[in-house]
């Protein structure tokens, strides 16, 4: 008796740990190609308002912002939003990308930056939500991007 529910007990334990596999949700992935050709190609794009590229020790870092209408993150909407792709590669190897959604009110300063950080195999691995005036995280771009926004 003590050895079939064991085996009983053994086999639930089974099935509700594949049963929470199956029903975890899907990890956000990117396919890298795109971005790397959406990034090569865009210096027509009539969106692009910053673009810049930055090579130290060996790692080159293409950095570009295009004007956008995302959606709002729930808890704000500002009057302007734009989306920045940051991509760091190193001997023409992606290793990893950031994109950032930001709603910006260049009048006050205000903004909500929503950060999602790719590996080199297109894997979500973090995320950022910040919101208010004082998340410097584009402080030093601020003025430039307002102006073409």
């Amino acid at each position: 008796m003590k050895k079939s529910l064991t085996v009983l007990f053994s086999l639930t334990m089974f099935s509700s740990v594949t049963t929470a596999t199956n029903l975890a949700p899907p990890k956000r992935t990117i396919d890298l190609r795109h971005v790397i050709n959406y990034l090569e190609t865009s210096q027509g794009n009539p969106d692009l308002i910053l673009s810049s590229i930055n090579e130290s020790k060996g790692f080159k870092t293409t950095n570009q912002a295009f004007k956008s209408k995302v959606k709002d993150f729930g808890l704000t909407k500002y009057p302007s939003s734009f989306t920045d792709y940051v991509m760091i590669s190193k001997d023409n190897v992606v290793k990893q990308v950031i994109i950032t959604n930001v709603h910006i009110d260049c009048k006050t300063g205000n903004e909500l930056s929503h950060q999602e950080t790719f590996n080199n195999n297109g894997d979500l691995v973090k995320t950022l939500t910040l919101s208010g005036k004082k998340t410097n995280l584009y402080s030093s771009k601020k003025s430039a991007i307002c102006k073409k926004l």
